[in-house]
């Protein structure tokens, strides 16, 4: 009898997209293992973790290895910093991301709105992209109070999200 299985090959990758203020897409690029007995999941489950709110579980699902996930229909997520794990092979992986599609759209709005104020605006932004930034390069703590600063500036923009 010949199986396949599915193993990463050490290095969880994936890239999350905010198309719009309400959807969110996933893209696996993992690095996996290739040869006669191993094959690229079609499906694999990932739990999201809530690490602005003390890393409470919020759901697992299952997401595509091969094509685009999008996962703003399987869960509803709120702006904040996530952890992201899989278990593959007997090996656990974790990566943080910081998800932001309200809050960019607020500010994107706020560009377009009478009263915008550069200044403000690249303040508000400068602290989106450390949140993000910080986040990518797991740093959570750092990502989380990147995102409190950019939530309480972007807050007083008035931008009605």
């Amino acid at each position: 009898m010949n199986s396949t299985c599915s193993c990463i090959k050490g290095n969880y990758d994936f890239y999350i997209d905010e198309i719009t203020c309400d959807k969110i897409l996933y893209k696996d690029l993992s690095l996996w293992m290739e040869g006669e007995n191993y094959t690229i999941p079609k499906e694999y489950e990932i739990e999201i973790w809530d690490y602005s709110d003390n890393s409470k579980l919020i759901k697992s699902i299952n997401v595509s290895g091969l094509e685009v996930t999008d996962i703003s229909k399987l869960l509803p997520l709120k702006d904040g910093v996530y952890e992201i794990k899989t278990k593959s092979c007997q090996n656990t992986y974790k990566r943080w991301v910081a998800i932001l599609p309200k809050m960019q759209c607020c500010l994107d709005k706020y560009f377009a709105s009478e009263n915008y104020d550069k200044e403000k605006h690249e303040e508000a932004q400068r602290l989106l992209d450390g949140t993000r930034t910080t986040a990518l390069f797991n740093q959570p703590n750092k990502s989380v109070e990147y995102y409190k600063m950019a939530k309480k500036l972007i807050d007083k923009l008035n931008c009605d999200c």
